[in-house]
């Protein structure tokens, strides 16, 4: 019964887990794992007073059952007495330093408590256990620490091990889009990987389809790969999205240069746009990368001049003399 109580546990069925498990501790009173396991069902099921009865009973049963005070210690955790948690882990692992859930569970306090330099050495301790929530903590704790290098290995490893529920969780939190947009500036900061932070906005956006400011960083990734077909699509599904928003027609505007459609319209908006963006040149940033920019650094200054002087005549000119501007400056280049 214990087996098969272990069996419902795995896959998630607490209820038939719960029931199995009594009925081996009932006719075998003295069985440790059933206890154990007993506390962790309950624990799971949010019964936490009786989590804790049994995780109790546990180490009455074996006092050196590292298993047992593990089990107790992670209800302690759920329970918010984190001082008592910490207690029982340390017991655990002075019983079986290795057992790497109860070092996961130890730092995952220590996270909790912002005491990320403690934290960090038990979180590479506990990399075995190719865990999201292991990746993840390791590289929010270096992000906080200020070592954002290497914080970029255990993110990606995190979403490598992850799957679409378990990055939804994540990424619904504020803090999670936080790290993954910090995660993509710093894979592009120090290693020019825009591949890698595609494919990371990407998993983001396919837990949050409707998250503008990650779409709109897919498709300035995307922009800087030069995959400018893509950068149009996300921008144009942005804009669905979000119709006010500036930046987006500006990028669009942009992209669609670098593809070389016909920019009467989009240039249209383009202008107008730059007429309340208060550095009227917030549309040139993402022409001055170091790949593909469409004319020379001197070049972007002379844009950043015309537009300027173009914003006071009538408008019906603008837009044909700025996208003919722009074309010498593409063909020059």
């Amino acid at each position: 019964m214990n087996t098969r109580g272990i069996v419902f546990l795995e896959y998630g069925y607490l209820l038939e887990a719960e029931q199995d498990l009594r009925r081996a501790i009932k006719v075998l009173p003295n069985y440790l794992e059933a206890h154990i396991n007993l506390s962790n069902v309950l624990r799971k099921k949010g019964d936490f007073k009786n989590a804790k009865k049994y995780g109790e009973l546990a180490v009455k049963l074996d006092p050196n059952s590292a298993a047992a005070w593990n089990a107790l210690g992670a209800q302690q955790m759920e329970s918010a007495k984190l001082d008592e948690a910490i207690a029982s882990f340390d017991k655990a692992l002075s019983l079986a330093p290795k057992a790497l859930v109860t070092i996961k569970n130890k730092a995952k306090i220590l996270v909790v408590q912002k005491k990320w330099q403690e934290a960090i050495p038990l979180l590479q301790s506990a990399i075995g256990l190719q865990d999201f929530e292991v990746f993840s903590m390791l590289s929010r704790a270096y992000y906080i620490v200020g070592e954002v290098e290497k914080a970029i290995d255990p993110f990606i490893e995190a979403m490598r091990v992850s799957n679409p529920v378990i990055r939804k969780n994540y990424f619904s939190a504020l803090e999670g889009v936080e790290h993954v947009i910090a995660m993509c500036d710093a894979l592009g900061v120090y290693r020019s990987n825009f591949s890698a932070v595609a494919e990371l906005y990407q998993l983001a956006i396919e837990a949050l389809p409707e998250h503008t400011t990650l779409i709109n960083n897919l498709a300035v990734s995307q922009f800087n790969q030069s995959i400018y077909d893509k950068s149009v699509e996300n921008l144009r599904r942005l804009l669905e999205l979000d119709p006010g928003n500036v930046q987006a027609r500006t990028n669009l505007g942009v992209s669609l240069i670098m593809l070389g459609c016909d920019q009467r319209r989009p240039l249209r908006n383009l202008i107008l746009h730059w007429k309340h963006d208060p550095q009227i040149s917030g549309g040139c940033r993402l022409m001055i990368g170091e790949k593909n920019r469409i004319c020379s650094w001197d070049g972007i200054v002379e844009l950043r001049r015309k537009v300027a002087e173009l914003l006071d005549r009538p408008r019906k000119h603008t837009v044909c003399e700025f996208f003919y501007f722009v074309e010498q400056l593409r063909r020059s280049s």
